[in-house]
């Protein structure tokens, strides 16, 4: 009997391609490298040190000091957690610009190892990384009205694999060292190892029920903030992170990941467009990205939560008065004075930061008193007077925030 040996089949990749599916958008890419430089270019200087923030930067000074675990701040990567990194990444993960997708680390990981601890071991040390890590490519995609308005097209950005690898090293670091010194603010649980969202609609649905047995009035005020991620200031990141007590080395290494960082769009008409420079917001789709803007969002929390008589009073300790999910945010008052100065708060955050505020849905839960409020000067157009049923009315109101920024109640949703 003849035993035929068969031979073993040649290795095969699973090559990472890069293609856009869809039409390009209907865009010349110089008008959207004008377009986009205008977007990615403040309005203006973040002074740290400006008036309106005293409240904002007294709020984070009352933190206790951060004094556990800093070595993670400050040591350089281990290998053992890069190749963890490696083995966490999902292999299926569109690659940046180099074409190198994290299936290639994922199959060659013993390989690249000794290569990666090198190359991160050298960009912790001169806290900068190289400069083609630092390029991404954006795709846009239509997300509503006219295709003709590059305002209606979401940027979709891709960085590169090994970019992405440093950062969700240092990423990993930053929130476990967030946990050890409890430097979360309470009201956030966006980007948390837990069911946030569970627990603020829990803490809602308590609120509502709570006015209603107790005939009490319940102020609710949601912000919807504009191109949040896109536009918080640089320094403003800077500044946050010094104030949670973050080490001066890892705001160094921060730092160098944003110092002449750009992008290209990839599917303009005419190919892609020359880099356009990020001057002001987070990068997107990078691991770092979301604690970095909830340490910058910090300061409005803590200072919402310093406000004395404000809030909603659970028990003798717990008044919480804000709840947060990343960009999103929610104030609640028992008090008409409350609300208003929990808006004066926020009116001030968005003046301190160049950051802006679109019209939302604002709801309030009224008692039989109760009453919505309104400017002196102004009449409102439907008023949440006495209300028949104990049962909470609805109104849909618009934030006007100007100067004398206020809540103008509009038409009572159906």
């Amino acid at each position: 009997m003849r035993l035929r040996l068969r031979q073993p089949a040649p290795l095969r990749l699973r090559r990472t391609v890069w293609t856009w599916r869809k039409a390009p958008a209907p865009f010349q890419g110089e008008s959207l490298h004008r377009f986009f430089t205008g977007v990615n270019t403040p309005v203006g200087a973040f002074d740290p040190m400006a008036p309106v923030g005293a409240s904002f930067r007294a709020a984070m000074d009352r933190l206790p000091p951060a004094t556990v675990d800093m070595a993670l701040l400050t040591d350089a990567p281990s290998s053992h957690e890069i190749e963890d990194q490696v083995q966490r990444a999902r292999g299926s993960s569109s690659p940046g610009l180099d074409g190198v997708g994290y299936d290639i680390f994922k199959l060659f990981t013993a390989q690249l190892l000794p290569a990666l601890y090198a190359a991160f071991a050298r960009c912790w040390q001169s806290k900068r990384v190289p400069q083609s890590w630092k390029v991404g490519v954006v795709r846009l995609l239509h997300k509503k009205g006219d295709r003709l308005d590059p305002s209606n097209w979401r940027p979709i950005c891709l960085q590169q694999a090994i970019y992405k690898l440093y950062a969700g090293v240092l990423s990993r670091r930053f929130t476990r060292w967030l946990d050890v010194n409890g430097r979360h603010a309470d009201a956030q649980k966006g980007f948390r190892a837990m069911n946030g969202c569970g627990e603020h609609n829990f803490l809602a649905a308590t609120l509502v029920d709570q006015a209603r047995r107790k005939h009490q009035e319940l102020h609710v005020v949601w912000y919807d903030f504009a191109n949040a991620f896109g536009s918080v200031p640089h320094d403003l990141l800077w500044e946050a992170l010094h104030r949670q007590g973050v080490p001066p080395e890892f705001v160094a290494c921060c730092r160098g990941l944003y110092a002449d960082a750009a992008f290209t769009i990839g599917n303009a008409v005419d190919g892609t467009t020359a880099p356009i420079a990020l001057k002001v917001g987070v990068f997107q789709g990078c691991p770092l990205s979301p604690h970095l803007f909830t340490a910058a969002i910090a300061p409005l929390l803590h200072a919402l939560k310093s406000l004395p008589d404000t809030g909603v009073k659970m028990s003798s300790e717990d008044r919480p008065g804000a709840a947060a999910y990343a960009d999103d945010l929610k104030t609640f008052s028992s008090t008409v004075d409350g609300i208003k100065r929990q808006h004066s708060v926020v009116q001030d955050f968005l003046r301190w930061t160049g950051m802006k505020s679109q019209p939302a849905e604002v709801q309030h839960h009224v008692s039989p008193a109760g009453c919505a409020w309104s400017p002196p000067d102004q009449r409102p157009r439907a008023a949440a007077g006495r209300h028949p049923n104990p049962r909470a009315q609805r109104l849909r109101l618009l934030p006007v925030l100007g100067d004398r920024g206020w809540l103008r109640p509009c038409a009572p949703s159906r």
